[in-house]
């Protein structure tokens, strides 16, 4: 989870959401479980990003295993 969604939540500063899946799907799993603690949604993204590795096969020809 996010750093701040835990101690948040013990602290009583933030409730847990109730949110239809159909809003959830607009998002990734990834950026949904960092508003999560213990399995609970304190939280919608607010903005996602979505890293990609573009590369040249004449100068790499096998994908790289690991960046």
């Amino acid at each position: 989870s996010h750093d701040g969604v835990g101690p948040a939540m013990v602290k009583g500063y933030i409730k847990e959401l109730e949110v239809d899946s159909e809003i959830l799907g607009q998002f990734t799993d990834s950026s949904v479980d960092a508003l999560k603690y213990e399995g609970k949604l304190y939280g919608l993204p607010k903005a996602t990003e979505t890293p990609v590795f573009i590369y040249n096969k004449d100068l790499l020809p096998e994908v790289p295993a690991t960046m």
